[in-house]
């Protein structure tokens, strides 16, 4: 997959099976990134691995921007809109 470090010019590759990408994006505020692609005024490393790093948006606005544009929660609001269910049930 693509560095997440939303960097416009970077293209860089990190090799992570869809296990740890899955319950690393199951948080909308944690993202997987280059170690050296961390930028510590958005975001705080919470793990390290030798392939990557997983970093959270700090509070304020990067976490709002991130759980905004986050497409999983985008999906479940439009969901629990046309469905008439309350979204924080849907996984259940």
């Amino acid at each position: 997959m693509f560095c997440e470090c939303g960097r416009p010019d970077c293209s860089s590759l990190i090799a992570i099976t869809i296990q740890e990408y899955e319950a690393v994006r199951g948080d909308p505020r944690t993202f997987v990134v280059h170690h050296w692609h961390v930028s510590p005024d958005v975001e705080e490393p919470v793990r390290t691995d030798e392939r990557f790093v997983v970093v959270r948006k700090r509070e304020g606005t990067p976490a709002a921007i991130a759980e905004e544009e986050d497409p999983r929660s985008q999906f479940w609001s439009f969901w629990s809109r046309t469905s008439g269910r309350d979204a924080s049930t849907s996984n259940q």
